[in-house]
């Protein structure tokens, strides 16, 4: 999963169809993921795009029976809807991205 990579400005469902798609291929193969492998799934994905950090250290201190998928997904959606609404339609970090492409 860790190939996987988010671009912030995607559609939020980018987020969730690897593991949706790794789900069909497990239950067909009948070795199907538990609900959290599902979410460690998608949990890997968002910290890969640094840009849900927040939202990461609340996930993290929710007890385990409230770390659901629908939760999880709940949890990104939102977050994704106030970062577009503070960073505007592209959705760029520019201070980010410009100290990225320097080093």
């Amino acid at each position: 999963m860790s190939e996987i990579i988010y671009d912030l400005p995607n559609p939020i469902t980018d987020i969730f169809y690897p593991d949706q798609e790794l789900e069909k291929l497990a239950i067909a193969g009948s070795r199907p993921y538990t609900q959290p492998q599902l979410v460690d799934i998608g949990v890997a994905i968002i910290y890969n795009t640094h840009d849900f950090e927040t939202v990461l250290l609340n996930w993290h201190s929710l007890p385990p029976i409230q770390q659901t998928r629908t939760n999880f997904k709940t949890s990104i959606t939102s977050a994704r809807r106030f970062l577009r609404k503070v960073r505007g339609e592209t959705m760029r970090s520019a201070g980010f991205h410009q100290a990225n492409m320097i080093g």
